[in-house]
């Protein structure tokens, strides 16, 4: 994330961060995550935050902005746990109905059971998975 004023220039606005040491441009942690809520699907690695100065042909004032790179990682055990498991979970479930024997009562429940399980599973994939056009 680039934050920087497009119509003052550094003399105007000197762009610092509350963390800079005098002599560099880098802040090894540019953002305070106390407050910040956790998420299940991401961890947040790191965030150092760079002050940059860009100088353009057309003027001779340095344009200021401070630069956030935001290094994160997916848990990919969260899809595994969310999703493969409970998947993996209904398949056996569906083939232990051939298992059974025809004539039997519960082959029929337990269908209809494992017909309205997967029914549940994709309505709560559907909230997990983000939409798409």
């Amino acid at each position: 994330m680039k934050f920087g004023s497009w119509t003052y220039d550094g003399f105007q606005v000197d762009l610092r961060h509350i963390y800079e040491v005098r002599g560099t441009n880098v802040v090894e942690l540019g953002v305070d995550l106390s407050e910040f809520y956790t998420s299940v699907e991401w961890d947040i690695l790191e965030v150092p935050a760079v002050r940059n100065e860009k100088f353009y042909t057309c003027c001779d004032e340095p344009y200021l902005d401070i630069t956030f790179n935001i290094t994160m990682r997916r848990k990919t055990l969260f899809y595994t746990v969310n999703q493969i498991i409970p998947c993996m979970g209904i398949s056996f479930l569906t083939v232990l109905v051939f298992y059974l024997p025809s004539d039997s009562g519960e082959k029929v429940s337990l269908s209809i059971s494992i017909l309205l399980s997967l029914t549940v599973f994709f309505l709560l994939l559907a909230e997990i998975i983000p939409p798409t056009s």
